[in-house]
């Protein structure tokens, strides 16, 4: 998603988030192959990164305040909001 966000979506590649698969070489008789492993390649963007979404979330909490939006939280509201 990220090599093409900004040309069709109009989204700077570094505000996607987001995991792909996991890819590995194994060589073989034929000169090796690339093939997929068992798990999503995580992206980790460091702490700067980390920062960026922490303050989104701030700024998302306090426009949800100004605009009297009701605010979930899985953690705490699960089984309010699925019944559980």
């Amino acid at each position: 998603m990220r090599p093409i966000s900004q040309e069709v979506y109009g989204i700077p590649r570094q505000r996607v988030i987001g995991s792909s698969i996991s890819l590995a070489y194994e060589p073989d008789g034929h000169g090796g192959r690339i093939v997929r492993k068992p798990e999503a390649d995580v992206l980790d963007d460091g702490p700067e990164r980390e920062f960026e979404y922490v303050a989104g979330a701030e700024r998302a909490l306090e426009q949800a305040k100004a605009q009297g939006w009701t605010v979930v939280s899985i953690r705490n509201d699960w089984a309010t909001v699925f019944g559980g």
